[in-house]
């Protein structure tokens, strides 16, 4: 079957920005599990990391903030209710006192009485009315904190994806990359994008031949066919296989 079939394609990385390698595994060797393939130049990529932590801390200072001036608002308001309460109940009092005083008297309490109510009405809509907007202020500092540590977690993983080890046994085949106006295969040095294939590792115990038959024989050929390959620098050993595709 077709040798890339049975092949490991290992790809670069994809990330932001391009990727520089700085080693390879020697190719034609015989990587086993573990090895280290490719690595790919990691500067730019721990500076990302540090920047990230340092955005998610102080997304967290910033929530910290929020929550100590919020509770500090919080215990204003509540003080200016209760002062609130208790001219409300002096009011009320001195409307009590004025019971047999003068209508005009009467009245001016009164009127007091009933600033003393609004005002203690707005203190305690203020109050609610800054609970909402401090609830919609944490949400927005929490969803700070989720899309910063979102950030930190992909630029870690980032960071790990450049150093690209082997998952399998097999040995190394360099990818090409184009430069100028033709494939080379990949060197130290290199750059590229991200999902640019650097290495296969193909299993050898599956191989296919490409070989060329005259003419004359092409018609007794078919598909499916079994057949035995032998190499024309070793007498032995002979391989058996069968026809994939007839050009």
């Amino acid at each position: 079957e077709d040798l890339e079939r049975d092949a490991e394609n290992i790809v670069a990385p994809r990330v932001r920005g391009q990727l520089k390698i700085v080693e390879l595994f020697p190719e034609g060797q015989q990587a086993e599990v573990g090895d280290l393939l490719v690595q790919f130049e990691q500067t730019e990529f721990q500076k990302r990391v540090l920047d990230a932590e340092q955005e998610l801390e102080g997304a967290k200072a910033d929530l910290e903030k929020t929550l100590a001036t919020q509770k500090a608002d919080l215990a204003r308001l509540e003080g200016d209710i209760k002062s609130a309460e208790s001219n409300l109940r002096l009011a009320e009092l001195q409307v009590e006192r004025m019971a047999f005083e003068a209508s005009v008297e009467k009245e001016r309490a009164q009127i007091e009485a009933q600033k003393s109510r609004l005002a203690h009405q707005q203190a305690v809509e203020k109050l609610e009315s800054q609970k909402v907007v401090n609830q919609a202020e944490v949400r927005k500092r929490e969803l700070a904190i989720a899309r910063q540590d979102r950030d930190l977690e992909k630029a870690r993983s980032d960071l790990e994806n450049t150093t690209v080890k082997a998952d399998k046994p097999g040995l190394v085949v360099y990818g090409k990359v184009w430069k100028g106006d033709r494939p080379e295969k990949i060197r130290i040095g290199d750059e590229i994008w991200g999902g640019v294939g650097v290495i296969s590792l193909p299993d050898l115990s599956r191989m296919q031949v490409k070989t060329i038959v005259n003419e004359i024989d092409v018609d007794r050929l078919e598909v499916g066919q079994p057949c035995t390959i032998k190499l024309d620098a070793l007498p032995e050993p002979t391989f058996h296989g069968k026809v994939a595709t007839i050009a």
